[in-house]
């Protein structure tokens, strides 16, 4: 994985948590980075960072039946 991915990666969990209004926490993080790397291949996470599409958890757990 490149650096610009895992920082998509980051970057789009962080926006999740803050969309969400939820406690920044590790944990939460953690759970978020899971769930993207499973649902998002590098390219699809590095548009949705670079188009600044607004994602929350509901919509990821639901691109998993995509």
């Amino acid at each position: 994985m490149t650096h610009q991915s895992s920082r998509a990666y980051a970057c789009v969990a962080y926006r999740i948590m803050e969309y969400e209004g939820q406690e920044m926490s590790e944990e939460y993080l953690s759970i978020l980075m899971e769930m993207l790397y499973d649902f998002y291949t590098e390219s699809e996470i590095k548009k949705v960072y670079l188009d600044n599409v607004r994602l929350d958890s509901y919509e990821t757990m639901l691109r998993n039946g995509e």
